[in-house]
């Protein structure tokens, strides 16, 4: 048996709200590492909304979210796959992440998600959790668990102060949800399967300095894919390839965690401003329309003396 892992993030360009980055993970026989999972899997998984036909959507998350649609889809998918049934938005977080929100004093616009509750249907969701949960014991494969490293605009600031920029961020995070994935398998043989770092082919000098208590060699670097063998207490092969969260079901299932996550902090955000001024067009955080936002906020801004580096990036 083998663990397979996938790593993707969201909210890598915003201004405002969070960054994450989650994985996803997987026991599955040897024999079908390198197989397609929403093939062995397709009497309870789909990568298309219109043919779902009660199965669990699983795929890009950027083709399951959007304003109209909202969050149903990337919520019942997510529950149902990790076997939460949280009370709250705020619970549903903390289950995921070890948060950065720990000084909610400076995260206001957060203190909304402990009474939020989400829409959900628990039956919905229990039917597809155990349907899914039946076809992958059919196939010998088991869900093992998901996680994520969760920052907003404090805990990124502070973090970039040290590692200067936002790629160096990014695989940061990155980094860290590996630890914890070889943490959890020591002394097995663990295959984890990212997206490609802002089209880097090249990962053996940065994976040496964040591990440097593991040994990297590098197995393959090619236009698509770029491979490495971390040796340790563990042994890690970590592939870097572009368009992941497109191809393998793990990466498309750890990419809508991420967007689920980020989303319901985002409406948090917006709703707590828009509160305080009415009329308010809410944002999605990106550059153009977040500067409009933070302008349009200004005299709340100023009013409450919120401090900026815990709600705009620096970068």
């Amino acid at each position: 048996m083998a663990f397979l892992y996938g790593i993707d993030e969201a909210g890598y360009g915003p201004i405002l709200g969070p960054l994450a980055v989650s994985y996803t993970g997987f026991r599955i026989p040897d024999e079908i590492i390198a197989e397609d999972l929403w093939e062995i899997l397709k009497n309870a998984a789909g990568k298309n909304k219109r043919a779902l036909r009660g199965r669990l959507l699983i795929t890009d998350s950027k083709k399951v979210y959007s304003r109209k649609s909202g969050i149903a889809h990337l919520l019942k998918t997510v529950l149902a796959l990790t076997a939460l049934r949280p009370a709250s938005s705020r619970d549903l977080i903390d289950s995921l992440t070890s948060s950065s929100l720990k000084k909610p004093a400076d995260y206001p616009w957060y203190e909304g998600l402990r009474a939020e509750s989400l829409d959900y249907d628990i039956d919905d969701v229990n039917i597809s959790g155990e349907v899914f949960s039946r076809e992958c014991g059919k196939n010998y494969i088991e869900y093992i668990g998901a996680g994520s490293e969760l920052l907003d605009a404090g805990a990124y600031n502070d973090l970039i102060l040290s590692v200067q920029n936002k790629s160096s961020l990014l695989f940061t995070l990155l980094c860290r949800l590996i630890a914890i994935i070889a943490e959890n398998h020591p002394k097995e043989t663990i295959q984890i399967i990212a997206d490609r770092q802002g089209g880097r082919a090249h990962y053996s000098r940065p994976l040496a300095k964040m591990f440097p208590y593991m040994e990297v060699a590098v197995l393959k670097e090619s236009e698509n894919i770029s491979s490495y063998l971390l040796q340790g207490s563990s042994e890690i092969k970590i592939h870097f390839t572009a368009k992941a969260d497109q191809r393998f079901l793990p990466v498309s299932a750890a990419s809508m965690i991420c967007k689920l996550l980020r989303e319901i902090m985002v409406e948090s955000l917006n709703k707590y401003f828009i509160a305080r001024k009415p009329g308010l067009a809410p944002t999605a955080g990106y550059w153009k329309d977040g500067l409009r936002f933070i302008s349009e906020i200004e005299p709340i801004i100023e009013q409450q003396q919120i401090d900026r580096t815990r709600l705009v990036r620096s970068r």
